[in-house]
């Protein structure tokens, strides 16, 4: 595997600029093509062999469409009454409304006969169960908020009105763009105190980025193949800049070693690939079977989410393989350029000072001793296990 990934180094240091570009190419086009034939997730979920399917199978063959369920549209008022003629009169046309909405297959008057369950005790507060034609997968923001915009009579009204169930939720989407970001400051701000270079600092990111992009464009064309989860780029984007900025920050850090050692430019870029990419691939690996192997719970689409996901675990190790030792070729003496001030600087040689050069000769040198103590410290902490309860 050493040799094997030395020659990819040595090539990709050779031809860096080819290598770039094919890499930019590559990105563009999965790109491309996902932003013209869309993206296809999905919410709808099965869980074969469980009870809770049986019923939902049983309502689909005999009671249609109660297997999605209801959506609750909330209308409520802080003052006065909701039955008061006014605010009444407006919920009644909003419930009218409902009915006429896209994919609306039923909804209850909530001022009724027999419908007094769907009015507040103290009256202030008054509900309507809207039930849906088509399966939650299929229920988009937009076409949710079509059948919310029917309540709008009851909005001009000074009502306060609100979606539970599936139309609250594509309602309700949860954005992760902030977490992202912070994500992202936060690696920037530790790599770059790491290598006391913002030039060095940027390398892991921009792989990582690149690697992700074209995880996500990918994923974007898988979904028109298999069922993919709403979430399953979400979770493809956390695990996919976790290990790609990890893997890269491997690869530089070894480089910086070998340069140290007296390799020059090209060789050393050759044997970071040669050492540090041998523990990339079985990291990468390892995960990527984990990821796999979530298709052992026999859910579909816990099993397409594991595979998703190791698609932007392949794309990240690919990165950290090949556009990275080109992106290094193509810096030359420039890639610890942009030094942070003296004092923010790591100080020492790397892997002979501080504090986790001293940690390694403690471990290495007492290693019964330190694994008992792990052992020690990690053993109580599976006691929990043989009470834990799982369920969907």
């Amino acid at each position: 595997m050493a040799k094997f990934l030395y020659r990819v180094g040595r090539f990709c240091a050779a031809h860096a600029l080819v290598v770039l570009l094919a890499w930019i190419l590559l990105a563009a086009v999965v790109v491309g093509l996902k932003s013209q034939l869309g993206s296809l997730t999905s919410n709808d979920q099965t869980l074969p062999g469980t009870q809770s399917q049986q019923a939902s199978d049983l309502l689909a063959a005999y009671f249609p469409p109660q297997q999605n369920g209801s959506s609750p549209i909330v209308f409520h008022v802080a003052k006065g009454k909701i039955t008061d003629k006014a605010n009444k009169d407006a919920v009644e046309s909003s419930y009218k409304a409902l009915l006429k909405a896209p994919d609306v297959y039923s909804a209850t008057d909530p001022f009724g006969k027999g419908s007094s369950a769907l009015v507040s005790q103290n009256g202030h507060t008054a509900w309507t169960p809207v039930l849906l034609k088509i399966s939650n997968g299929q229920v988009t923001e937009a076409l949710a908020q079509r059948i919310f915009n029917a309540t709008k009579p009851a909005q001009k009204q000074g009502i306060q009105v609100a979606a539970g169930g599936t139309i609250g939720s594509a309602l309700s989407p949860s954005p992760t763009e902030k977490s992202e970001a912070v994500g992202l400051l936060t690696a920037m701000l530790v790599l770059a105190l790491t290598f006391g270079s913002l030039v060095a600092m940027g390398l892991p990111i921009l792989t990582a980025l690149v690697g992700l992009t074209t995880a996500l464009g990918t994923i974007g064309l898988l979904t028109h193949v298999l069922t993919v989860p709403t979430v399953g780029p979400t979770l493809a984007t956390m695990i996919g800049l976790g290990v790609g900025i990890d893997y890269s920050l491997f690869m530089v850090n070894k480089y910086r070693e070998h340069q140290g050692h007296g390799a020059d430019h090209r060789e050393a870029i050759a044997l970071s690939v040669a050492t540090a990419g041998s523990a990339i691939v079985f990291a990468g690996t390892t995960v990527m079977i984990a990821l796999v192997a979530l298709a052992v719970a026999g859910i579909p689409l816990v099993t397409t989410l594991g595979l998703v996901t190791a698609v932007a675990v392949l794309t990240a190790v690919l990165a950290a393989l090949t556009l990275l030792p080109a992106v290094m070729s193509l810096l030359g003496t420039h890639l610890f350029g942009g030094k942070l001030p003296a004092f923010l600087r790591p100080r020492g040689k790397p892997g002979k000072a501080g504090f986790w050069g001293w940690w390694a000769r403690v471990v290495t040198g007492h290693p019964w001793l330190c694994a008992l103590v792990a052992a020690a410290i990690l053993a109580p902490l599976i006691i929990p296990l043989f009470t834990l309860h799982l369920g969907q």
